[in-house]
């Protein structure tokens, strides 16, 4: 069975989850037809999201043949549609107790752990995930941020280095791992993957600033001067690329330009209180 609960976002990691419903093919299995037919009608009420019935279908499927791991599966898969996030781990663990090689099933087992914020349960589940499919760089980014939001920072971009390997000319995975590289003050390694996300990602204004922000942390401040100098001739508009500009000024002790850029973010942000604050 092909994954059914999808990606966590970092940014909403606690209070959503992604959901991107990707269907498997009707399963033959060695049970009853009428078990079959029951599981196949219930993946379709999975495709409409028809999460109530899917429910329902998926347990008369059970009903029909206890030991019916996709469907165990695809009750937790609408179950965690629903909210249900409890019962959508114990059907779950159902699917991986029925299928232990199967790897989105235990990937699908850490995103519900994670939704409860049970980290070290879903911590386990990816690296069972990863135990059963090395190369899947999806459960290594779901590791880490389970790590990350573990308070396991030194963890999470070891994970997260291993999601770069394998996906190396990915913006989104080079992005994670500048910031886990922040987190744990390895500033030379930010920058240079910061580079590389640049490469990837030419046209991204973010990536230009977050690089701005490494060297600023690393104390070069003569190239996150210049870089947000260039940053501010992309986007003359943007009031924050100004106010990073000014509070490197200020670090570097350059207080008059700081003001300048300061006054430049006021302008452009009238209600813009910190940098009223710094000037």
């Amino acid at each position: 069975m092909m994954r059914i609960i999808g990606l966590f976002l970092i940014a909403l990691l606690l209070t959503a989850i992604s959901s991107t419903l990707v269907m498997a093919e009707p399963i033959r299995l060695q049970d009853s037809s009428k078990a079959d037919e029951s599981y196949n009608k219930g993946l379709k009420y999975l495709e409409a999201l028809k999460y109530d019935e899917a429910v329902e279908e998926f347990k008369r499927t059970l009903q029909l043949n206890p030991n019916h791991g996709n469907a165990y599966h695809g009750l937790g898969a609408a179950y965690h549609k629903l909210g249900r996030y409890n019962e959508a781990v114990e059907a779950l663990k159902e699917a991986v107790r029925l299928k232990p090689k199967d790897v989105d099933a235990h990937f699908d087992l850490g995103t519900a752990f994670a939704r409860l914020t049970r980290f070290n349960e879903a911590i386990e589940a990816f690296k069972q995930a990863i135990n059963i499919k090395p190369d899947d760089a999806q459960a290594y980014y779901l590791l880490g941020l389970s790590y990350q939001y573990n308070g396991e920072h030194t963890k999470a971009v070891e994970a997260y280095e291993k999601q770069v390997q394998l996906k190396p000319e990915d913006a989104k995975a080079l992005s994670v791992l500048v910031d886990a590289y922040m987190n744990v003050g390895k500033y030379k390694e930010a920058i240079a993957t910061n580079k590389r996300w640049i490469i990837v990602s030419p046209d991204s204004t973010r990536a230009q600033a977050s690089l701005g922000e490494g060297y600023m942390s690393s104390g070069q401040y003569e190239e996150a001067i210049e870089l947000y100098k260039q940053l501010i001739v992309l986007k003359p508009g943007d009031h924050e690329a100004h106010y990073k500009l000014g509070k490197t000024y200020e670090t570097a002790r350059r207080y008059r330009e700081a003001a300048a850029s300061y006054r430049q973010a006021i302008g452009l942000k009238q209600d813009y209180t910190q940098a009223y604050y710094d000037l």
